[in-house]
């Protein structure tokens, strides 16, 4: 059973240092558009495939952008981006205020409603989040279900599908914003570091408790 638990923690780990592996060569990607003279807040197919990938390894972006409507979709997405780009800065997490706190969580909220209005084809909730967090990975938490069983108190195990997936987990962003800034705050953490600890100890339990998927 030791044997077993040891296993587990191996393989949690490195499977977020694969997603550490892809965000570092996606900041070299945007690093690359900045010099071409882009902004890195412009987005294309690319950027949602380091998403896609960071998430999942999924491969399920299908959005055909070639159509006057994908882009102008992709383009409320990029200004959203560059609006809380003006609005924190290099700001982190656990540096905001309660009014700074609000602006985040109403900028998380906008981004839930352009994944509904603006549906860009396989990036649902999740994978935009988790395109975000790679644009601010210091504010901008990643919606994911290990982090918030890590974190606790948002949801439970009964839950979760058997699938493993979470029904409408956008439910929880802002629960686990406001909860990931008071860890931060009380642990003294970063949002990176707390991600990590959070992401493994969630693992852990749903390997544990995870739903019968053989009835």
């Amino acid at each position: 059973m030791d044997g077993q638990l040891i296993d587990n923690q191996k393989v949690s780990v490195s499977t977020w240092d694969t997603y550490a592996i892809t965000l570092k060569s996606y900041k070299t990607y945007l690093a690359q558009k900045v010099k071409a003279g882009k902004s890195q807040y412009d987005l294309d197919f690319t950027d949602l495939l380091y998403a896609s990938n960071y998430k999942a390894g999924s491969g399920s972006i299908q959005e055909d952008f070639s159509s006057s409507k994908s882009e102008a979709n992709l383009t409320l997405y990029s200004d959203l981006l560059k609006k809380i780009h003006e609005s924190f800065k290099e700001c982190g997490l656990e540096s905001l205020d309660e009014d700074g706190l609000k602006k985040l969580v109403s900028y998380a909220d906008r981004m839930v409603e352009l994944c509904s209005a603006h549906h860009v084809k396989g990036l649902g909730v999740p994978y935009c989040s988790a395109l975000f967090h790679m644009h601010f990975p210091d504010l901008f938490p990643v919606l994911d279900r290990n982090v918030l069983l890590g974190i606790g108190d948002i949801i439970e195990m009964n839950n979760i599908q058997k699938s493993g997936q979470i029904w409408k987990i956008e439910r929880y962003y802002e629960s686990l914003i406001r909860k990931l800034y008071a860890y931060l705050i009380n642990s003294g953490k970063a949002l990176r570091d707390a991600d990590r600890e959070l992401f493994d100890k969630g693992k852990k339990t749903y390997e544990t408790h995870k739903p019968n998927t053989a009835s």
